[in-house]
């Protein structure tokens, strides 16, 4: 029985291409990425704020900025002491300046727990205002929020040996040498 109706083999392609436009080139005057006058084609892109130079890209919004060391000199783990899955007993090193903690692809401590967040809590190796080092418990705004020995996690907390910290139903031991 043959229908009428065009197949798609029987369509014709568009290929649609866009010419290169060069930059405009910026003046003092105009900021980089403002639009040059009677350019209505042109994006404005507000220009970026200068990071600080390296140190990794921080998600962790605190009043009182504290230094971040850029290499860890303390050897430290967490260990999963109490889990709803099979990997009570697992070991993460902390040997970055920051170990995210979460249930996302890119965290370095996973933990496969509903109750936990993507991006859920961070510890940070940083500088405390007397010169020592220390680690840093902080929460990541998670649903659930972040226990350090049974107490809410409301603001950054330095972690000691032996601490306690919960995640949804997993349970994490810091030590530290």
């Amino acid at each position: 029985m043959p229908t009428d109706e065009p197949k798609w083999e029987d369509q014709e392609e568009t290929i649609v291409s866009f010419a290169q436009v060069p930059p405009q080139p910026t003046t003092e005057a105009q900021p980089p990425g403002a639009a040059a006058a009677g350019d209505e084609d042109a994006t404005i892109v507000a220009p970026q704020k200068p990071g600080r130079a390296g140190l990794p890209d921080d998600r962790t919004v605190v009043a009182g900025e504290r230094p971040v060391a850029e290499q860890v000199d303390l050897l430290a783990w967490l260990v999963i002491s109490r889990t709803p899955s099979v990997r009570r007993g697992q070991i993460f090193t902390l040997d970055k300046p920051r170990s995210d903690i979460g249930r996302g692809a890119d965290v370095a401590v996973f933990l496969n727990d509903p109750g936990v967040g993507h991006q859920h809590a961070t510890v940070k190796y940083e500088i405390a205002s007397d010169g020592t080092p220390q680690f840093v418990l902080y929460d990541l705004a998670s649903t659930n929020g972040t226990f350090l020995n049974g107490k809410r996690v409301t603001s950054p907390a330095a972690l000691k040996d032996g601490d306690r910290i919960r995640l949804g139903d997993t349970e994490l031991a810091f030590k530290r040498l």
